[in-house]
């Protein structure tokens, strides 16, 4: 872990890639919910979609962030972290409002993407401690 935090410290560019590719690939899985209805998750059709809009929002910050963003790095860092966590309270959120409704899938699914998102912002709170800026 300490190796990870080093890396994305001595380039945040690389974090905010991560990140930016992982709230693509979460507004990709979104849409394919969306597309598929034998893949229901129990959430409204205006929630997904509510979702995949915030995530392609996050995603485009993310990318930008990754190239355009070269002072001042820690404090974008943070945000990107508060925006992540913004997104796991939402989708909680959700899921306890329609947990009736919710299906195994969409349990599944959604409580993954909260853990592995946890993750992420810890690794992005970590590694703006490390950043001396």
């Amino acid at each position: 872990m300490n190796k990870m935090i080093s890396l994305f410290s001595d380039n945040p560019g690389k974090l905010f890639i991560v990140d930016g590719t992982g709230a693509l690939i979460t507004s990709a899985l979104l849409f394919v919910f969306l597309k598929i209805p034998m893949l229901n998750t129990g959430l409204p059709d205006v929630v997904l979609v509510g979702l995949l809009v915030i995530s392609l929002l996050i995603s485009c910050y993310s990318f930008v962030s990754s190239f355009a963003v070269k002072k001042k790095r820690k404090n974008f860092i943070i945000l990107n972290g508060i925006l992540n966590l913004f997104y796991c309270l939402l989708t909680f959120g959700f899921l306890m409002y329609y947990h009736r409704e919710v299906t195994v899938l969409g349990k599944i699914y959604f409580t993954l993407e909260i853990l592995i998102i946890g993750v992420l912002i810890y690794v992005e709170l970590l590694t703006a401690k490390a950043i001396r800026n």
